[in-house]
């Protein structure tokens, strides 16, 4: 009896009706967050409670669970998985009227929104494992970076992987990871800006940081960006120069090995850049 009360009352109309309206999506999450946190942190299935308030407990955090992965995109949230949602869709029911997961199961075949989350989840389950722990790897390494002032190969990492993250795992998944690579584009192209002459090592930073900034089609970024190709051509001739050393460089400690092409292409390259610049 304790059992049905409990899932009668979680199950009640007034859950299911948010379930339906989109609008109220951000709320039903919210519940479910703080439900999964708190049978999690209290390890509810080690309580000493009567037999039935513990199935019915179970039973609840397994729909909880269930909605949260629909709901949140980050691989392995408070530690759910796909196979939670896996779980409930193959979820055959027991007879009776107030079977709490057959009527959620019902709702997330039947409505069209949860179905294509469902279908989403399902189909990206393998994804979620491979990249999951790299997307987290990631966020957590840009974040230890935020405060400092010099550019970080934590930084290039990311922008490098993060289009391969985004197409492998499901829609903003990657969203936390993309607003710190903003807020360091940002931060590392204003302060370029704000210099009137480049570095050696300005060359390849800038380069990260143009495929950093294409990412973004805000209009603040596009002015951004703007902002930065004016600086750029500002000083593109002590780049190119820089450039040309590091190539001589390249091409001495190249040299005496055999199986080392001559980077014909690159020389070529920077020539007609010395050259357009003549004719300016």
């Amino acid at each position: 009896e304790m059992e049905s009360s409990i899932l009668h009352a979680m199950g009640c109309g007034e859950f299911f009706a948010m379930m339906e309206e989109p609008k109220l999506h951000e709320r039903l999450k919210g519940v479910t967050v703080r439900f999964v946190t708190r049978y999690t942190e209290d390890k509810v299935e080690t309580l000493e409670m009567g037999k039935g308030s513990s199935r019915a407990m179970a039973i609840v955090f397994k729909a909880m669970a269930c909605l949260l992965v629909l709901l949140e995109p980050t691989p392995g949230y408070l530690g759910t998985s796909t196979s939670q949602v896996a779980k409930v869709m193959s979820y055959e029911g027991n007879g009776t009227d107030d079977d709490f997961l057959s009527s959620l199961r019902l709702v997330l075949q039947e409505n069209g929104l949860w179905q294509s989350r469902v279908d989403e989840v399902l189909k990206l389950g393998g994804s979620a494992i491979k990249y999951g722990e790299q997307l987290k790897e990631h966020v957590a390494k840009m974040k230890s970076i935020l405060d400092e002032d010099g550019f970080s190969e934590h930084f290039v990492q990311a922008v490098n992987i993060v289009d391969t993250l985004k197409n492998g795992l499901r829609k903003n998944a990657v969203d936390e990871l993309l607003s710190l690579i903003r807020e360091m584009t940002q931060k590392y192209i204003e302060k370029l800006c704000a210099s009137p002459a480049v570095s050696e090592s300005d060359g390849g930073m800038i380069q990260v940081l143009m495929t950093a900034v294409d990412k973004f089609p805000q209009k603040d970024m596009l002015q951004l960006k703007q902002k930065f190709l004016k600086w750029q051509k500002s000083v593109q001739v002590e780049l190119h120069k820089q450039q040309a050393a590091a190539l001589g460089n390249k091409i001495l400690n190249q040299a005496g090995n055999e199986e080392e092409e001559v980077p014909v292409e690159e020389l070529a390259q920077l020539l007609d850049k010395f050259k357009a610049e003549k004719e300016l």
